[in-house]
């Protein structure tokens, strides 16, 4: 995401975009915001709750833990319902539809798959520690979002993409992911060229 917005942002400069109106552009802007905040929202509560962070009550964490896989595609979808009622932004639409492809394998396995290959690829780029970290997390399934599965369903839509060093930030990602970079692209573009 970071990425996406440096690169939008460069992009403004050399077509003849203007900056105030991204300076402008407010969250209530977006048609469906409601949605997207509900999201937001729920994703970054189940993380609390799932970590202890605000009750510590043995029973309530495990509630989450169980129903995380709920929570997680529920909050993806309302994310996506705010994102594609702004189908006049065609960057907000198509971050929508990216959002869309990560939910079906989501939804299919009950996590993300991560093709193992790919995080081999990845961690053999690079010495850094996160990378091995999460690849021994996913082994060990202490990821509640993604995993490693032998046969996914949709695994052309799973992170499947290596994206190895030399790049500052190696990672795996999914045809989605690639979708909703564009589309943040896109919607910057498109919100630096309007007129209101």
């Amino acid at each position: 995401m970071i990425e996406a917005v440096v690169i939008g942002l460069i992009l403004v400069k050399f077509s003849g975009g203007n900056y105030n109106n991204i300076k402008n552009f407010k969250f209530t802007d977006l048609k469906g915001y409601k949605f997207i905040l509900a999201g937001i929202v729920t994703i970054i509560l189940s993380g609390f709750f799932v970590r202890g962070v605000v009750f510590k009550n043995e029973s309530f964490i495990k509630f989450f833990v169980i129903n995380f896989n709920y929570l997680h595609i529920l909050s993806l979808f309302l994310i996506m319902l705010g994102l594609l009622l702004n189908y006049k932004n065609s960057g907000i639409f198509l971050m929508g539809i990216g959002i869309l492809l990560n939910i079906i394998p989501v939804v299919v396995n009950g996590k993300m798959p991560v093709d193992y290959n790919a995080l081999l690829k990845v961690g053999e780029s690079t010495n850094s520690s996160s990378v091995h970290i999460n690849i021994n997390a996913l082994e060990n399934n202490f990821s509640l979002t993604h995993g490693l599965f032998e046969n996914p369903k949709c695994r052309i839509l799973s992170d499947i993409i290596p994206i190895p060093s030399p790049y500052y930030s190696p990672k795996v990602i999914s045809i989605g992911d690639i979708l909703v970079m564009i589309g943040l692209i896109v919607a910057i573009l498109s919100i630096s060229r309007r007129e209101k």
